[in-house]
């Protein structure tokens, strides 16, 4: 099986990552707000609008979670470029290190 190599700098990973933090916080956001309108109808709407409702309101909870997760993944890709940079950092300096006039 043929292996498969991504080439990403850490540039464009946090800019990934801050991308999907956005994302994930606009959905949450965004359900907020709908959650909001429609619980603004209130109790005199139709049968069928508080079944809506209902629904939507239900929802809330798996839209957060949802969010929670995209979080957890941007963390870890955050946390993998630290350690990423900090591996790149030690590996420059043990390089830099070395001797050059080992044979005279």
């Amino acid at each position: 099986m043929a292996q498969v190599e991504f080439k990403v700098s850490t540039e464009q990973l946090s800019s990934t990552a801050s991308e999907l933090s956005s994302t994930g916080s606009n959905i949450s956001n965004i359900t907020a707000e709908m959650i909001n309108i429609a619980n603004q109808l209130g109790p005199c709407s139709s049968e069928t609008t508080q079944v809506f409702i209902n629904k939507l309101n239900s929802l809330e909870p798996s839209i957060q979670k949802i969010n929670s997760m995209i979080q957890e993944h941007v963390n870890d890709i955050e946390q993998i470029i630290t350690e990423y940079t900090q591996a790149e950092t030690q590996n420059v300096q043990e390089a830099e290190a070395l001797q050059t006039d080992i044979i005279s």
